[in-house]
């Protein structure tokens, strides 16, 4: 007979994931959808750029550090918790008035240093307990997170200019507000399969060596050197989405709710392909999937480069922006 108990446990911590990736993917889209048009009404587009990337090449170095300090404790619940309640405070604190470009640089870049654990732990601890269960839990991630950047342009819409700085309260407290709820969950969550270290090939005494000999061997590969090579690429061009679109449709005058729709288009694109990866990936390979996913950017960014040509041309306006979001399927999840 099953274990009832333990039956009820497994249920529940799967009821918990599902919560956790609706509330905070859902923190990210109230704030991070909406922080690049906040950081543009308060210093210059350039300074803002400057900002994100202090921000990521310091997390580039760090963050590894920082996670491997966590893995050889099994402080995932720990690190976890501070990155949920530490995003929490800098967004709030980034709404003081009277900050300037250093205080933002300084909230930004700490934001990013204590955030960026989050989403990564609570991804491969999911798929590492629940399997193939991952991509329908993750799904509440792209609902949660479109829901609130729909729900957040809204508000900017109703409370006035999206260049007014007061109207990034709502936003940010909302987003805070969902990363604090989270914190008993994330206190409760289980992480044990995540802290399961598979054995050692070769036995005990070729742990750390063999580890070292087969990344130097893994980047001689051709096939793994392509992949890094995409990686960056996708990442280099997401960021450019994340950081500039908004800016760009907010200088072309461009609504709240306008942003808002768009961001909730795209996770709404991600919720079939996440559905749908596994068979493309059968289907087109890791090679074709990845060839996919790169078209797929290059057709929006010849599309945001055109978007005012676009928009003289009917009566959508800017909303022309809208069908082109629904790449973000290709662009993300499936790439995901």
């Amino acid at each position: 007979m099953p274990d009832a108990p333990a039956e009820s446990e497994a249920k529940m911590q799967v009821g918990m994931r599902k919560v956790l990736m609706a509330t905070l993917y859902g923190a990210g889209g109230a704030f991070f959808n909406y922080r690049p048009v906040f950081l543009a009404s308060v210093v210059s587009v350039q300074q803002m750029g400057q900002m994100v990337f202090i921000g990521s090449v310091l997390t580039t170095f760090t963050n590894p550090i920082i996670s491997a300090v966590a893995d050889s404790l099994r402080a995932q619940r720990a690190l976890m918790l501070l990155s949920a309640g530490g995003q929490a405070l800098c967004q709030l604190a980034m709404l003081m008035p009277g900050l300037g470009y250093r205080g933002l640089l300084i909230l930004v870049s700490l934001h990013k240093l204590v955030g960026e654990h989050a989403f990564p732990i609570l991804d491969s601890s999911t798929v590492a307990s629940c399997g193939d269960l991952y991509g329908p839990i993750r799904q509440y991630g792209a609902i949660g997170f479109g829901v609130a950047a729909l729900g957040g342009g809204a508000l900017i819409s109703a409370l006035g200019s999206p260049n007014a700085r007061a109207n990034y309260i709502m936003c940010f407290g909302a987003a805070s507000v969902m990363q604090l709820i989270s914190l008993p969950m994330l206190a409760r969550l289980d992480y044990t399969a995540l802290q399961r270290k598979p054995p050692a090939e070769g036995g005990a005494d070729s742990g750390e060596a063999g580890g070292v000999s087969a990344m130097l061997g893994l980047l001689g590969s051709p096939k793994i050197l392509f992949f890094m090579v995409i990686v960056f690429f996708s990442g280099f061009q997401g960021s450019l989405i994340d950081t500039f679109l908004n800016v760009h449709l907010g200088n072309e005058g461009a609504s709240g709710l306008l942003m808002g729709v768009a961001r909730f288009l795209t996770c709404a694109a991600e919720v079939p392909f996440f559905r749908i990866a596994p068979k493309v990936l059968k289907t087109l390979g890791v090679s074709g999937s990845l060839a996919a996913g790169q078209l797929a950017y290059l057709l929006r960014f010849l599309c945001y480069d055109n978007l005012v040509t676009i928009a003289s041309l009917g009566p959508w306006g800017l909303w022309a922006v809208l069908p082109v979001e629904l790449l973000h399927g290709l662009t993300f999840a499936v790439n995901w």
